[in-house]
């Protein structure tokens, strides 16, 4: 018989259909519906997103006189690539940390786009830096 970190032997389960695992079992449903209705309704309004995005782009360059542009379309490829994720795509090589799509879609979920998005650099421009938690960070 194995024994836990204090020399008892390691707590079993409880007894399967307690309440707690019921509640569990209703919460993990309820958590894979509400992201498949996210990733259909994320896919049905894609073209809704990009022409928001594109109408961001334009006025922030607008606004700026283009000197920001080529941070705006860095964004704006970071953003596409989260927009890919939630609609249950993977996410493209060079994505940042902690975004990659889950292994295997939720049942029912919506298949990959067919349409290519604009692909940001791995790293945005000089003077950032990825921190310890993998999120990029400007350096001082």
């Amino acid at each position: 018989m194995t024994t836990g970190p204090t020399g008892t032997p390691p707590q079993q389960p409880g007894p399967s259909g307690s309440p707690l695992e019921t509640f569990l079992h209703g919460a993990e449903d309820a958590v894979v519906q509400a992201r498949t209705q996210v990733a259909r309704t994320t896919q049905a309004n894609r073209g809704k997103i990009s022409g928001a995005l594109d109408k961001l782009v334009r006025t922030v360059d607008d606004k700026t006189g283009r000197r920001y542009h080529s941070q705006v379309q860095t964004a704006k490829g970071w953003v596409e690539k989260g927009v890919d994720v939630v609609a249950g795509a993977p996410a493209a090589p060079g994505a940042p940390a902690g975004s990659a799509a889950p292994s295997s879609p939720a049942p029912g979920a919506p298949a990959a786009p067919t349409t290519p998005t604009t692909a940001a650099p791995d790293k945005p421009k000089e003077g950032w830096h990825r921190g310890p938690d993998g999120q990029w960070t400007r350096s001082s």
